[in-house]
């Protein structure tokens, strides 16, 4: 969900991403890494950076692109 949009920006609404995790890498929709319960990474469609922790089936935190006119908070939920 977008929560930041700065004046004449275009930003997502909403997008749908699949993540898949295999030890410590993230894939699937996006590049990035797990420690512990904390992931961070990128999407790979639209370059957003993004950070944020594992709670049982939920993954949730915060994402920007890179030139810091959109971000906003997502929400993950294990098939």
């Amino acid at each position: 969900t977008t929560t930041y949009e700065a004046p004449n920006a275009w930003c997502w609404d909403t997008s749908e991403i699949s993540v898949s995790v295999s030890g410590a890498t993230l894939g699937g929709d996006v590049t990035g890494t797990l420690s512990g319960n904390r992931v961070s990474g990128t999407d790979t469609s639209y370059g957003m950076l993004f950070s944020g922790l594992i709670n049982g089936p939920t993954m949730s935190g915060t994402w920007a692109d890179a030139a810091g006119d959109c971000s906003g908070t997502f929400t993950l939920v294990r098939n």
